[in-house]
Formats: structure tokens, sequence, C-alpha cells
């Protein structure tokens, strides 16, 4: 062993190296308590903080061929940067104190030439963005339920055309911005209203729902006088340009009891003619609506297939099922299931562990099987435990089968994946 020690009197800091065959061990000393200790391995590096007198030891940092982990002062993971999938860049954030993930970047779980990156509360993702199935970008945002809200993507078959789309908490599309196959850019909603602030009452609005029909038609109206029984209305010159004339109807009411009544005699692109009945010379006047078809929306579909609007990647609550790719959401802690059951995976501790590691979870009592499975930075798996259901279970693994690194710890009840964490064995 060659050991070689420094001393620095004005910052009264030591450093001492021991050189054996298979690391080198460092430490920094101050004002004779241990401070920091540094183990350089042929495999990985290991910085810890060390309380001697207590007997505790914190990792800071690891780094390995595969990848580096830092880990603030109270022991808590909180930066991660490794080859993950396919051997693709991984980079996490995480909360300072054990709440698991807040950001994450690098391959979709399914495709790991796509990127995806995520945005998380304590653990669960609210925001993803990544490359869809279908070669379109995708940004999905999700409510406390863990189910999608909003979505900016493509139709699922048409992934160069824009789609956004609002989701209520069953599932349902209730509001979309789409372009459709055509090339035509439609809104779509229960209702389309529009709102203003309440003139004369504050803190209150008037809202007013659009009139619904089954055509793409535009309207003009207004008042006119009859001289000596006849006259002509002419269009507004916008109006000429968007309505089909072949396609018009018109609507008149007079504002006098003493006729028979009003005809249009003629109909042209330019306007309307009008008569009164059983050749009545009056001078009145009277109102009259106009409405058409716009050119080009002759062929408006009434009845479409429910799959014209789904969304790339989206999976409805209804018999309408499309391929939906795997997502990086493996990484939730806490996984809502349809039943409102919660599934619930902790943070190992300690992390890193050196000789053993506890794994808290929860899983409903109702669950048929579970197990957590440990895989290595390149998707492999190394190891799985068969669980027994509980609301407050825990798992304690030894690290005698791990050599040092970084690795990914998920819980899979009844076949499904149901929340991913990370952990880091240093020995």
């Amino acid at each position: 062993m060659l050991s070689l020690i420094v001393f620095q009197s004005r910052g009264q800091l030591t450093y001492q190296s021991n050189l054996q065959p298979e690391f080198l061990h460092m430490r920094q000393i101050d004002a004779g308590a241990l401070v920091n200790l540094g183990e350089l391995h042929s495999t990985h590096l290991i910085f810890t903080d060390e309380d001697e007198p207590n007997g505790i030891s914190y990792l800071r940092t690891f780094l390995n061929r595969d990848g580096l982990a830092n880990f603030n002062s109270d022991g808590w993971l909180t930066t991660q940067l490794y080859n993950g999938i396919g051997g693709t860049g991984t980079f996490n954030l995480s909360g300072g104190t054990g709440t698991g993930l807040i950001f994450s970047a690098g391959p979709d779980t399914g495709n790991p030439t796509r990127g995806y990156v995520s945005v998380y509360d304590n653990g669960t993702a609210r925001t993803n963005m990544y490359v869809n199935f279908n070669g379109a970008g995708l940004v999905e945002t999700r409510g406390a339920n863990g189910s999608i809200n909003t979505g900016l993507s493509s139709p699922s078959s048409l992934p160069n055309n824009g789609y956004m789309y609002c989701i209520d908490g069953s599932g349902f599309i209730q509001v979309g911005m789409i372009v459709n196959a055509d090339g035509t850019g439609e809104v779509f909603g229960n209702t389309k209203s529009f709102r203003m602030a309440h003139p004369e009452q504050p803190g209150k609005e008037i809202w007013y729902a659009s009139l619904e029909g089954p055509e793409a038609a535009a309207y003009e109206r207004g008042s006119a006088n009859l001289q000596y029984g006849e006259t002509f209305i002419p269009f507004s010159d916008h109006f000429q340009l968007v309505v089909n004339p072949e396609t018009m109807t018109v609507i008149l009411t007079p504002h006098s009891a003493d006729t028979y009544g009003l005809a249009v005699i003629e109909k042209t692109a330019k306007g309307i003619r009008v008569k009164e009945l059983k050749g009545g010379r009056g001078n009145f006047g009277f109102d009259w609506e106009v409405k058409g078809v716009r050119k080009g929306y002759e062929d408006f579909r009434i009845i479409r297939d429910a799959s014209e609007v789904l969304p790339a990647g989206y999976r409805p609550p209804s018999t309408l099922q499309k391929e939906q790719p795997a997502s990086q959401d493996q990484t939730n802690s806490e996984v809502p299931a349809d039943s409102g059951q919660i599934f619930q995976l902790g943070q190992n501790r300690p992390n890193p562990a050196r000789d053993h590691t506890v794994i808290p979870y929860s899983i409903p009592a109702t669950s048929q099987s579970a197990e957590i499975r440990i895989f290595d930075t390149g998707g492999k798996l190394i190891q799985q435990y068969k669980l027994t259901p509980a609301d407050a279970g825990t798992l304690e693994i030894s690290n005698e089968a791990f050599s040092s690194g970084m690795y990914t710890y998920s819980l899979v009840v009844d076949g499904d994946l149901k929340a991913s964490r990370q952990m880091v064995i240093a020995r």
C-alpha cells in the first residue's frame, strides 16, 4: 500500500490517499474531523460525506461507465445522467426530499430512437412531450387523476395535420380544433358560445350559444319598403362572395296587416325581388332574411366515423381503440387504478445501497398478483420478487447479486406496469 499525505496549514485541510491494487482511497480532513471520502475503483468512482463520530455515511456522487448520479446532503437522489434504453442518453431530476421525479428527458420506452420529455408532480407525470407512433410530435397534460386532459397532436391517420383537444375527467374528448383530411379547419364541441361581461352586474357574464344546423351556412337580413307593391333588395358584396345562390331560402315578414302577403318572385346572386300578393300595390315596410350554404361547403358531412377525430396515441373509453405506444409514465410513483384504488411504489432506503436496501409499496388487497422487477440501465431484467398485496408493505433486498451501478425497479400488478423508480448500488 502506498500512502500520500498533504497538509495545508492555512485552510487546516489534510488530504490522505491510500493507493491499493483494487482502488484509490481519498480522504479530506478538516481540523481533525473526517469530512469527505472518495473511492476510485476500476469500474466506478464514489464520493461520500462522512459523519465519523455517529458512524453515518452519505453518498454524494456515483460515477461509472453507464452514468452519473448525484445526491443531496440528506442522501436523496437528485440528478441522474446515464445511458438508458437502447444505449440512449437519459437525464432525470428528482425532488430533494424523496418525493420522486420532477423532470426527465430520454428515449421513448417503445422506440429508443425517439425522444420523450416529462414534467412531474411528486413523481407523477403531469406533462409529457414526445414523438408519437405516427412520427408526429405530441404534447399532453394530465389532471390530478392521472388522465390526459389536454393534447396538442395530430389526427391518428393524418400525421401532418394539426389537432388540439380537451378531454373530460372520464376520458372523452369534448372540444377540439382539427385540420381534417381535405385540409379544412374545424372547431367542434358540445356548444360553441360567445361570452361578455355583464354590463349591469359586476362579476357576472353573459353567455350565448351558437345556433346549430346540419349545414355550413351563412345569412344576411334587414328591412325594406315596398314601392307600389314591389321592390328589389340587393345583397352586400361580401354575402355575394360567400353564399351559393342556388341554395338560398328567404323569410319575409310584412309590417302591415292590410295585405294578402308577400312573395319572392326572383332570386339571383345579386339579390331578391319581392312583390305583394294578388296585385297589391301597397307602400309599407317588411323584414327579410336570406340563408344559404357557403360556397365550397355544399357537401358538408353530417354523419362521420368517430375515428376521424381520434388523436394519435389516444385511447378513448369506448369500443374505438387505437394502438397507444409505450410511454415514460412508467416512472410514476403513484398511479390511480380504474377502480379508484391507489398503487404506490416508494423510494428505496438507503439509496445508494451497499449491502441491502428496503423498498416500500402499497398494493390493493384485491390484486391477484404483484411483483417488483429490477432492470439495469440497458433495460435488461436482473431480478424479480413476488409481493404480497398490502396497504403498507416492504421488500428487503440483499445487494449481493448486484454490481455497483444504477438500476430501475418497477411495480407490476396483475401483469400491468404501475410505477418505476431508480436506485443506485454502491458496493
